[in-house]
């Protein structure tokens, strides 16, 4: 965790602290790269504006009462276990801040009043289309928004109307009433359609949270595969609902440009008694 005092990193093997989380877009070559850069802290990377970025999210936490922040881009080591450690427990990081800082760097104010800004406008934000911040909107229970100047914007219980409708998330799930436990596959997944990542495997390693299954990252892996190993373990977690985690891999693969591996997706199903049965 980042130390929102000194902006120092402190390790807690015990157990942590309350702590504030920053969700955010990354800008290619502007961030901090990871834990080994920001313990560093040459002069290169003081002068990204990512490293700003970690300063004034640290500084809207300290101002809010929280003496610690987590920042993926800071936090997580490059170190390769780690790091496929760290993008695995990436959901349960959310979900267990006190608050989620939303940093939307495309809305800017021309006004002193942020309060009066359209929610609609606000969820026009690249940010709501973005592939790893479904996880980061649906996992914290508060979500507070903030335009370019870190002008706050809203939260998720005020923009929820507009989040929804930008969305597709029903209220229930972003208001906390409806576990994420008790929605079926196939609506979860339509909340990630249209979704965009930089990198084409993260199409895959970003819905390991939402689906609610464990996927370790592999280096030079590509995106055909790692949706191939999604799909796996898919179908081990939710044997019942098989036919729609096949029916979304086809709807994947061809927008990928690949066939179906029918014979692994199907090999998979049969290893599972209650697979066999839908199979029949």
């Amino acid at each position: 965790l980042v130390n929102t005092h000194n902006y120092r990193i402190e390790f807690f093997p015990e157990g942590c602290p309350s702590y504030a989380i920053l969700s955010h877009r990354w800008i290619d070559g502007q961030e901090v790269n990871n834990l080994e850069e920001f313990l560093a802290l040459r002069k290169k990377t003081r002068n990204k504006s990512g490293y700003q970025k970690v300063v004034d999210a640290c500084k809207q936490a300290r101002k809010d009462g929280h003496e610690y922040i987590w920042i993926d881009t800071c936090c997580i080591s490059n170190d390769k276990d780690k790091r496929s450690r760290d993008i695995q427990n990436m959901y349960g990081f959310y979900k267990g801040s006190a608050v989620c800082y939303a940093y939307l760097a495309d809305v800017e104010l021309n006004f002193h009043h942020s309060c009066s800004l359209d929610p609609y406008h606000i969820c026009l934000s690249d940010w709501f289309c973005r592939g790893w911040t479904l996880q980061e909107l649906i996992a914290p229970e508060k979500v507070h928004f903030f335009g370019k100047a870190w002008n706050f914007v809203g939260s998720k219980s005020t923009l929820q109307e507009a989040i929804s409708d930008r969305t597709l998330i029903p209220s229930d799930i972003l208001g906390g009433e409806k576990s994420l436990e008790d929605v079926r596959f196939s609506t979860r997944m339509s909340w990630a359609l249209g979704r965009v990542t930089t990198k084409p495997v993260d199409e895959a390693y970003c819905l390991m949270g939402i689906l609610g299954v464990s996927l370790e990252p592999k280096e030079d892996e590509d995106v055909r595969k790692a949706f191939d190993r999604l799909w796996e373990r898919c179908l081990e977690s939710y044997p019942p609902q098989a036919g729609d985690i096949v029916s979304y891999a086809n709807d994947v693969y061809e927008r990928l440009g690949h066939s179906v591996q029918w014979m692994t997706l199907s090999n998979t199903i049969l290893r599972s008694t209650r697979g066999r049965s839908l199979l029949r």
